[in-house]
């Protein structure tokens, strides 16, 4: 695993963390902001190692979601798979086979850290 792949999988774990905390009763009222937060955190740290050729092909991609990032695909990125992140834990909760639903999410994981590149 590559740098950029472990620090994609270190938010992906933020969001999880964040998501169980809220629905505990623990974490915060509001969890969106800082999740949002923590993306433009970890964008700060992906954005000077990606090539523009990835840059460029993120912002195609995710063009709305760009948009509403202030014209950053890094954020986009993180923020569809932190949305990701969420589906996955709802399926979870829904009774979904639990491999199946880590399988789906490693390959979405992984796709977007190799976009990253």
């Amino acid at each position: 695993m590559d740098a950029t792949e472990a620090t994609v999988r270190q938010f992906c774990k933020f969001v999880f963390d964040i998501r169980a905390d809220f629905h505990a009763g623990i974490g915060p009222r509001a969890p969106i902001p800082l999740i949002e937060t923590e993306a433009r955190r970890v964008s700060a740290i992906i954005t000077p190692t990606i090539s523009k050729r990835s840059w460029y092909g993120l912002w195609h991609v995710l063009k709305e979601l760009t948009a509403e990032c202030n014209g950053d695909p890094v954020v986009a990125a993180l923020l569809y798979l932190a949305n990701q992140c969420t589906t996955a834990g709802d399926a979870l909760n829904s009774g979904e086979d639990e491999a199946d639903v880590r399988r789906r999410l490693d390959a979405c994981v992984r796709d977007v850290a190799k976009r990253m590149v």
